[in-house]
């Protein structure tokens, strides 16, 4: 008996629930480094596409720094408040662009970016 008020509990719950929203908090802005490893660096900019999208050319080296300022928010949508469906956070974002003249050639979040080898400066090194 205590088993089937159990799992009539259990399936009440599940039915009263649905979708739950969470607004995320916005990202603190940053100042990222990022070294290309391709044959000619200096045709490449990184654009981050915020408010206003902001070029950043690159160094022959295929060094540059760039600033990140705080990029848009969503919700976090979850399945009966338990199972995440979609992630609004703003650091999954791809609001850094690789541009070579007028194409894009990669985009990056700032999760993806972090994910990336670090050199001995520092710089986060990208393969092209």
């Amino acid at each position: 008996m205590k088993r089937y008020l159990f799992l009539f509990g259990f399936a009440a719950a599940v039915s009263m629930t649905g979708c739950t929203y969470a607004l995320r908090t916005y990202n603190t802005p940053s100042e990222q480094q990022i070294r290309l490893a391709a044959s000619a660096p200096q045709q490449y900019v990184i654009r981050v596409m915020a408010e206003q999208p902001v070029d950043y050319p690159v160094a022959d080296d295929g060094r540059v720094s760039f600033h990140v300022p705080r990029l848009p928010r969503s919700c976090d949508w979850r399945l009966f408040g338990l199972v995440k469906i979609r992630d609004g956070s703003p650091e999954g974002l791809p609001a850094i662009h690789v541009v070579r003249g007028e194409r894009t050639i990669r985009l990056l979040s700032l999760r993806q970016l972090q994910k990336l080898p670090v050199d001995e400066q520092g710089y986060h090194v990208l393969s092209l």
